[in-house]
């Protein structure tokens, strides 16, 4: 069970490089989505809240990490019920486990990670309703560890991206203001731990996130 004492940092040196594959695919999907119709019209939006978090595999349960969720988001209609949307929000994950304040031998453990994501996400609209099912890359910002209030630094590092899952519903009060909930799961581990990981089972790791957003709409 040793940890080394200084947690990595994280390059962001190879950040430029990654969000210049994911701008070049944007650019690309949307002159696709308006090649069929040059009186397309897109939409933006803005969106604000908080995301509830937890990590799979890792001897802990429950969504105990909060964080901040925001970003911006477009879309473009596909007749009256069908809607896709690009967005590129900043999300934070991880994980708290608190064992208890009366233990002796007391641990307490939380693991930060702040992502950049890019969602793309089908909606379906019933009335004010739209019901979402999309997948999110996401690139990793920063990964840090904390046991008992000391960062550490695990002998096996988080990936510099996620792929993930995303389920969700939005419900719009008026046509500039409504609220947003999601569920997102990463598909691929954010992490495969080796030998001499404490809080791991030895399995793959996964973020498991719920999120809810104010949504800011314009037309």
């Amino acid at each position: 069970m040793k940890l080394k004492n200084n947690y990595f940092s994280y390059q962001f040196s190879e950040l430029p490089k990654m969000f210049k594959k994911v701008i070049l695919l944007f650019i690309l999907l949307f002159l696709f989505i308006n090649a069929d119709s040059q009186k397309r019209i897109f939409h933006a939006g803005l969106l604000f809240g908080m995301t509830a978090t937890q990590i799979h595999n890792d001897n802990s349960a429950g969504f105990n990490k909060i964080g901040l969720y925001a970003g911006g988001y477009v879309s473009t209609d596909f007749g009256k019920r069908i809607k896709f949307e690009i967005g590129m929000n900043y999300a934070a994950k991880g994980s708290r486990e608190n064992s208890g304040d009366n233990n002796i031998g007391y641990n307490k453990y939380v693991a930060r990670l702040g992502y950049i994501e890019f969602p793309f996400v089908v909606k379906y609209r019933l009335n004010k309703f739209d019901i979402e099912a999309g997948l999110s890359i996401g690139f990793l910002l920063f990964g840090n560890e904390f046991v008992n209030g000391d960062k550490q630094q695990s002998v096996t590092d988080f990936k510099k991206f996620e792929f993930a899952g995303i389920l969700g519903a939005s419900y719009m009060f008026n046509e500039k203001w409504g609220i947003e909930f999601r569920s997102q799961t990463s598909l691929l581990p954010i992490r495969t731990p080796t030998d001499g990981v404490f809080y791991t089972n030895g399995q793959g790791q996964y973020n498991i996130v719920m999120s809810f957003a104010v949504m800011y709409y314009i037309k």
